[in-house]
């Protein structure tokens, strides 16, 4: 009835993978076969203010030239398709574009401040640092905080190791927080709609269309691509890591049924299923009579913040029980 294995990679994400695929390509061609033309993917304020070669401004996004900043920046690449799962393509996309460019002036910008005050700088880290961390802004923002565990009485939730990445790359060099800096403000000003960027800055809906037959054909998934979910070392991990995936595979087919009846049935976690399963129970289901938990507004607001329906908020977590993290899974799994 239910499998153990989940969703993952790029299905109906295009962008992330067009995205993290040309990084790694570009950054792995520069820096072996064609490594005598590094050189052109730096600039520093002598490239920019006194020759004049903005066009080092595109090439230096286009490629990592660090091996430790391309593995934490695909990394960070593949956590931040959320995004676009949760936006669109083409928000997601706008979204990119307009921090980046934002991004990128703020760099200029605090390059010739540093240079008015006689501090001196090498030259800037390469990389689309500034496409990826103005989305650390959304991700502080929207994205729910979970606690998993404590460690030495400092919480760890789901979203510590995606800061560690950050960290890794922004700790580099002082140019590195520089770039990192530039890139957090730009998402505060796009989160501001500083200027109304979001209104007049966005892809048209005709090119959108061109890249989706174009680029769209090339990168499609066909069918959703499945791993087994790996298990814990010992027997009692490995029965708490199924039940838990079974717990939330019932939990979108629950979402999924309440769409279609009208938001009516409902069966508890940790009755049920679970309990004709492990307790060789034979309890029969409630289905429509089972009333359904009270959900708390505070939790629906949280949800709602993040760009889903208030409905469907609501049916998700009463589907799953009021857990925010679960139903956060369940709402972007059927968006």
């Amino acid at each position: 009835m239910f499998s153990t294995s989940r969703s993952v990679g790029f299905y109906h994400l295009p962008v992330s993978k067009v995205f993290v695929s040309s990084v790694i390509v570009t950054s792995l061609a520069v820096s072996l076969p064609l490594h005598h033309v590094r050189h052109l993917f730096v600039y520093t304020y002598q490239d920019i203010f006194d020759k004049l070669e903005l066009w080092r401004l595109i090439t230096s996004k286009l490629v990592f030239l660090d091996p430790k900043d391309l593995v934490c920046g695909a990394i960070l690449i593949f956590y931040w398709r959320i995004f676009e799962r949760k936006l669109g393509s083409q928000k997601y996309c706008s979204y990119l574009l307009a921090t980046g460019f934002l991004a990128s002036l703020l760099e200029l910008a605090a390059l010739y401040c540093c240079k008015k005050a006689e501090l001196d700088l090498d030259s800037l880290p390469t990389g689309p640092l500034s496409f990826l961390f103005p989305l650390f802004v959304p991700f502080f923002c929207d994205i729910p905080r979970v606690a998993v565990t404590n460690i030495l009485g400092i919480p760890v939730t789901g979203k510590t190791f995606t800061y560690i990445l950050g960290f890794q790359i922004a700790s580099t060099s002082i140019e590195s927080v520089l770039v990192a800096g530039c890139g957090l403000i730009s998402g505060l000003l796009y989160k501001a709609n500083f200027l109304k960027i979001k209104d007049w800055f966005h892809v048209p809906n005709f090119v959108a269309g061109i890249a989706d037959k174009t680029l769209g054909r090339l990168v499609k998934t066909e069918t959703v691509q499945q791993i087994n979910t790996p298990l814990g070392a010992t027997l009692e991990l490995q029965r708490q890591q199924e039940i838990e995936l079974l717990e939330e595979q019932l939990a979108r087919q629950q979402f999924r049924q309440m769409r279609n009846m009208g938001g009516m049935a409902f069966q508890p976690r940790g009755a049920g299923i679970f309990g004709n399963l492990f307790d060789g129970g034979a309890q029969p289901r409630q289905g429509h009579n089972q009333p359904a938990p009270a959900v708390q507004e505070e939790q629906v607001q949280t949800l709602v913040e993040m760009g889903f329906v208030r409905e469907n908020v609501i049916e998700a977590l009463r589907a799953t029980n009021n857990d925010v993290s679960m139903a956060t899974n369940v709402l972007l799994h059927n968006s």
